[in-house]
């Protein structure tokens, strides 16, 4: 494994894995896939960055519930159930040995999603093991959220390469909805 060293600081690069439905949604939708871009700004000698990513992500839905009744196309929608996300980050890396920087992430996301139930405080449609929803539809909705999470830059040979956690929450009908992509990924200089 080569020792890491900005090439940079401007640098680009692609993403995708496994998308995780997290706290009042992974009762209504299960775990999918998702795929991305990034462009970033690294300093060679500063542990800060900025970042400007956008990923689609698709959920899985649940088929029944665990008291034996079905949901209903018009609780979950009739179509995928996609969300667009468009965010700006600020990224720390404190750590940083041998070819292995372990860093921070988090900023605030514009998203863009259909066809998902997301969770409610009190204008609630449907209600499901103790936690209120408002009902999917096919129409395109678009809200402002937040993000945060942690991640390895490494190198394989002389590839760049980043495996990052992170949880992005849509703010919608007054609760936060979270989804966890889970990525491997990589980056050119």
């Amino acid at each position: 494994i080569a020792i890491a060293r900005v090439k940079g600081p401007m640098y680009w690069g692609l993403f995708g894995g496994s998308t995780r439905p997290y706290g009042n949604i992974d009762r209504v939708y299960t775990n999918g896939f998702h795929a991305g871009g990034v462009l970033g700004w690294e300093s060679q000698h500063s542990p800060f960055g900025v970042r400007l990513d956008g990923q689609v992500s698709q959920l899985g839905r649940e088929e029944t519930l665990f008291n034996g009744t079905t949901l209903t196309p018009n609780n979950i929608g009739s179509g995928t159930a996609l969300l667009m996300s468009l965010a700006g980050d600020v990224k720390v890396a404190p750590i940083n040995f041998r070819g292995w920087k372990l860093y921070g992430i988090g900023g605030l996301n514009l998203n863009r999603y259909r066809a998902i139930a997301m969770a409610a405080k009190d204008q609630a449609d449907f209600t499901l093991r103790g936690s209120n929803y408002q009902n999917a539809d096919m129409s395109w909705k678009t809200k402002w959220g937040f993000n945060f999470g942690t991640g390895l830059d490494f190198h394989i040979g002389s590839q760049d390469m980043f495996l990052e956690y992170r949880w992005l929450a849509n703010r919608s009908e007054g609760a936060n909805s979270y989804i966890n992509p889970i990525s491997i990924g990589v980056r050119y200089f």
